[in-house]
């Protein structure tokens, strides 16, 4: 087996463990999310826990939601952008978050982050770069959970309905996310296995 061989068979299980790894941080992030929106929150956001959260992992990620309004769900009158994170939401309506924004922003940073290095960390990679490709290869995962998350998480009733929107949630929590700070994990893994060998070298 040639070492060239070796290698691509070597990026390509990296990738596809990124590509768990990525979907396994997204359901952590969610879930995260979800117990500090329990633990934390009260009001509009709560009244639909399961999704709530789902909008606030979104929205922390600077995905928005859709809020539809109209007689019923099947006639819409309008489409308005909202965001309970950031707190760019439409004027009818006045539901928003109780904490520092900042504690939701950082849930999906730190998730993804960590995953990216845990991956590399495993797999292991030759250069910075190389690292930096196999963390971001958790958009290959997270990108699943975006798209899953903006039907799982749409709320309809008599007057509106509320849900991710696709294309920015894809865009944001599948793909920019995951992929900026599963690279920036994967790379930082190597900085840790240098400094280890570089102990080990020295004793």
């Amino acid at each position: 087996m040639s070492v060239k061989y070796r290698q691509s068979a070597t990026r390509r299980y990296a990738v596809l463990r990124g590509a768990i790894y990525g979907g396994v941080a997204s359901v952590v992030g969610y879930l995260v999310t979800l117990g500090l929106v329990a633990v934390t929150e009260s009001g509009d956001v709560t009244d639909y826990l399961l999704e709530g959260a789902g909008w606030v992992y979104f929205n922390a990620q600077f995905a928005s939601l859709e809020l539809s309004l109209g007689p019923s769900p099947d006639l819409e009158i309008g489409v308005e952008s909202y965001n309970i994170v950031t707190g760019d939401t439409p004027s009818q309506v006045a539901a928003g978050i109780d904490s520092p924004a900042i504690l939701y922003h950082l849930v999906p940073v730190l998730v993804f982050f960590a995953a990216g290095f845990l991956l590399v960390y495993h797999v292991g990679a030759h250069s910075f770069k190389e690292g930096a490709l196999y963390g971001g290869s958790l958009a290959l995962g997270a990108i699943v959970f975006a798209v899953a998350g903006s039907i799982v998480f749409s709320v309809d009733v008599s007057t509106f309905s509320l849900s991710p929107a696709t294309d920015e949630g894809v865009i944001f929590a599948g793909i920019l996310f995951p992929a900026i700070f599963g690279s920036i994990g994967g790379a930082s893994s190597l900085l840790v296995g240098a400094e280890e060998s570089s102990e080990f070298a020295n004793l």
